[in-house]
């Protein structure tokens, strides 16, 4: 889900047909705009195919307007990241291209 003020438009709003994945974008004052994002990963979605699949939407995503800001925020329910640290706590599945 992504809410805006009153005086905020969201334009070019996309659904990912694969993901939980929500994008559009926010026309800000001179010429410029903002991507915005919100993005789900279930528990249970911890497998190489479903990481592979997220890292090709958010990449595709920011190939559509490379000069332009990307926020991207959601639960990506990393349940073995210490977060005082910042460090997880076994290694977590690496993308392959």
């Amino acid at each position: 889900m992504i809410a805006l003020k009153d005086d905020l438009e969201l334009l070019d709003v996309q659904k990912s047909k694969n993901l939980e994945l929500t994008s559009g974008r926010i026309k800000l004052n001179r010429n410029k705009d903002l991507i915005i994002a919100s993005y789900y990963r279930p528990p249970n979605k911890t497998d190489e195919d479903y990481l592979n699949i997220t890292y090709s939407e958010l990449t595709r995503l920011k190939s559509k307007k490379r000069n332009t800001v990307h926020i991207i925020g959601g639960d990506f329910n990393l349940p073995d990241m210490d977060l005082s640290s910042m460090t997880f706590i076994k290694p977590i599945t690496t993308h392959k291209e």
